[in-house]
């Protein structure tokens, strides 16, 4: 394919990431693909947001690389799906060695080593606590 028919998306006014920004930004990338694509102008913010986390969108004749697009979804996945990294209670430092520390700041009178247990027990689904740091998720995005 031809470089003139490669189309990168550079997202417009990229403040910060919050549930607003990521939103606007599909919205604008059905609008982004639309020029060229009209059927894709009658896509759902799911279905966007799926072409989004596919990196890349062929259609008839341009490719379009959302590259720039799907590092904000990502950061914003992370700072809201399940999982102690994204919820609000999760903490860290450095250690003395090149390593970090992660634990859940929850209950103050829970003991390090505990908030450390609860970490490496609930790290990928959370728990019962989980309170995100951005909210809602992207799975709750609708038109």
């Amino acid at each position: 394919m031809s470089s003139e028919k490669e189309q990168k998306y550079e997202p417009k006014n990229w403040a910060e990431v919050n549930y607003n920004s990521i939103r606007e930004m599909l919205v604008d990338v059905r609008a982004f693909i639309g020029e060229r694509e009209p059927s894709f102008l009658d896509k759902g913010l799911r279905e966007v947001l799926g072409v989004v986390e596919g990196l890349r969108y062929y259609s008839s004749d341009a490719l379009f690389d959302l590259s720039n697009a799907f590092d904000a979804v990502k950061i914003y996945r992370r700072e809201s799906d399940r999982g102690c990294r994204s919820c609000q209670y999760f903490k860290h430092f450095k250690t003395k060695r090149p390593n970090w520390f992660f634990y859940c700041g929850y209950d103050k009178s829970e003991s390090r080593a505990d908030a450390r247990n609860r970490v490496n027990e609930f790290f990928k689904d959370g728990c019962d606590k989980w309170e995100p740091q951005l909210s809602p998720t992207l799975d709750e995005i609708s038109d």
